[in-house]
């Protein structure tokens, strides 16, 4: 969450357990929702809406983080308490943003990463005024998605992103957070009124 003075990104050398040890950060300004590292990349999904929701550093050395490219997605509305960035995932040079609910807008959208300008190359309506629901986490496939929100687990078929298509909504007990794929099972964990649950969805 953001600090006065301190730094919401930090990197932390657990190498020996027993005594971890602080490495490096940098100051976000900003609550970090996720956090994805990949070749010396870590992409961080704020809630710095309409000015950074989606922030790159290279952390290819820990000690002298830099930041290299942010993203700032429609609608560009700085006062809005909606579409914060929850969820990141990457497929090749995908990345893949998922929000909050946002009532105008998209709540999945897919950037191109390997262009400096990180422009948007799709997006999708997944939440309704009577279904508001937030892209919570993703598992992606070459040619299917897994999106995972509020009270449900959505299946879309994403051989071509540009024509991507929801194939299956499975619901969930509880209010669904995060999910892991197994072979071609998908675990998914809930909470209900206080109690955890863990749901298998399969086939895929």
């Amino acid at each position: 969450t953001p600090t006065a003075l301190g730094q919401e990104f930090n990197i932390i050398d657990v190498r020996d357990p027993a005594q971890p040890s602080w490495v490096g950060g940098f100051r976000i300004g900003r609550t970090v929702n996720a956090i994805l590292v990949r070749e010396g990349r870590a992409y961080l999904a704020t809630n710095a809406r309409a000015t950074a929701d989606v922030i790159v550093l290279d952390v290819t050395d820990p000690t002298a983080i830099r930041e290299i490219a942010r993203a700032a997605l429609p609608p560009l509305q700085p006062t809005s308490k909606f579409g914060y960035a929850h969820a990141l995932s990457l497929y090749g040079d995908e990345l893949h943003v998922g929000r909050s609910y946002v009532g105008n807008a998209d709540e999945w959208m897919l950037i191109d990463s390997a262009d400096p300008a990180f422009p948007i190359r799709m997006s999708r309506n997944i939440g309704t005024l009577l279904n508001p629901a937030s892209v919570r986490a993703f598992i992606l496939w070459e040619s299917q998605a897994v999106l995972v929100l509020p009270h449900a687990v959505e299946v879309w078929d994403r051989g071509d992103p540009l024509a991507s298509r929801r194939r299956a909504s499975v619901p969930t007990p509880g209010e669904a957070g995060d999910a892991v794929c197994v072979g071609n099972s998908v675990y998914v964990a809930s909470t209900d009124d206080g109690t955890g649950l863990l749901t298998r969805i399969t086939p895929l």
